[in-house]
């Protein structure tokens, strides 16, 4: 007998001022199942989220729960109806408890007379009881979460979400800043809820994770639905080719390189405790690749290269020269540029336009002394966006 989908959408459409994010997408998530959504960036999987956890109302289609019409106006509906949704940006208060945290805007409360005052230890109680279901035997819940790591954090967030017996749980990017350890806890509970019968969108680009954790796939691409699979039936090429639209030897056609001179060397450098004696160059028209596991020290040696945490000892030459950096300004003088992982909180200023997020790093060669020149920073955006196609 088939199962009765806990959530479906049909013919999903969402319009923003320029842009179609979804035209007649569809998805759907059965009791106890992990369900993966696959798409490039910009192929309208934060839209569909957003639209399941009553951020945003579509246009056009029909979202029910346990086959019944439902249409949020707001996340508090949707939260009502057993809709959580775990961000890649973790909604927590740093000063709050873990139990806080767990409760918060619905912790037990107590009759004093006329009064009903948070019964804290009926919280912290809770609290314990949640995590303790989950198998998570090693946070204080009387502890600050800001002190927390971020493995930790995001257990928290979890146990959050079940606090309001969510039934539907989306994880947009869970894994992208845990450590290889935290990546298994996580993965432990989400097995764990699936065996209780929580729904679990699960929303990643690591196609490694989809195969060992999802029961079922779905593709969007340019904001239209492609297909759904069951994760045994597929491969991970086939997946890629849903995404992009080409198959894997187009999209990365194996290219003629003639690297020229060595631009950086770095020899025995040195930043305790995560980099030692690192030593490896860069030709110009050369890619060089820097693998490891999450804590191996990749993000802080590119980090060191660009000035942020300098080196303690060892030697970085650019062109033929060595030089020091202490600055990311030294380093942007020199021509070296620097993509941090988190690009959300580290790279941009999200409340700023693109011209000036594209800008920001070159103001001095906008500006009259006094005033930025706009047109320049228009013109040197729209240069950037067009050289990168």
């Amino acid at each position: 007998m088939t199962k009765q989908a806990l959530l479906e959408l049909e013919n999903i459409s969402k319009r923003f001022p320029g842009v179609q994010a979804l035209k007649d997408a569809r998805f759907d998530v059965l009791p106890g199942e992990v369900h993966a959504l696959l798409g490039e960036n910009g192929a309208g999987k934060s839209t569909m989220i957003k639209i399941i956890s009553g951020v945003h109302k579509p246009d056009e289609g029909i979202m029910r729960i346990d086959g019944k019409p439902v249409n949020f106006n707001n996340p508090r509906e949707a939260q009502q109806k057993g809709i959580a949704t775990i961000y890649q940006e973790l909604s927590l208060y740093p000063e709050l408890t873990v139990a806080e945290n767990i409760f918060i805007g619905h912790a037990p409360r107590r009759k004093v007379g006329p009064f009903t005052p948070i019964d804290w230890q009926a919280t912290n109680a809770q609290a314990q009881e949640i995590l303790a279901s989950l198998n998570i035997h090693d946070l204080d819940v009387r502890s600050k979460v800001g002190a927390l790591s971020v493995g930790k954090r995001q257990r928290v967030e979890i146990a959050k979400a079940l606090s309001h017996n969510a039934r539907i749980l989306i994880m947009d990017e869970p894994t992208a800043a845990l450590t290889e350890a935290d990546v298994e806890r996580l993965f432990e509970i989400v097995r764990l809820l699936r065996e209780r019968g929580v729904g679990v969108v699960y929303i990643s680009h690591r196609l490694n994770e989809v195969f060992e954790l999802a029961d079922r796939v779905t593709v969007l691409r340019d904001g239209q639905y492609v297909d759904t699979r069951q994760v045994s039936e597929t491969v991970e090429r086939d997946l890629i080719s849903m995404m992009v639209g080409r198959t894997i030897d187009d999209l990365f056609p194996k290219l003629p390189a003639n690297p020229g001179e060595i631009v950086l060397e770095v020899t025995n450098l040195v930043r305790p405790s995560m980099t030692r004696n690192i030593s490896f160059h860069v030709r110009a028209g050369e890619i060089v690749g820097l693998a490891g596991l999450v804590g191996s020290g990749r993000s802080e040696l590119a980090q060191v290269i660009f000035g942020i945490t300098p080196a303690h000892s060892g030697k970085i030459t650019f062109k033929g020269r060595e030089v020091k950096i202490k600055t990311p300004a030294q380093a942007i003088g020199l021509g070296i540029a620097y993509v941090p992982e988190d690009r959300g909180t580290q790279g941009l200023v999200r409340q700023m336009a693109i011209r000036e997020n594209a800008s920001m790093a070159v103001l001095k060669r906008l500006s009259n002394m006094t005033f930025i020149q706009y047109t320049k920073e228009r013109l040197l955006a729209r240069d950037a966006i067009k050289q990168l196609n």
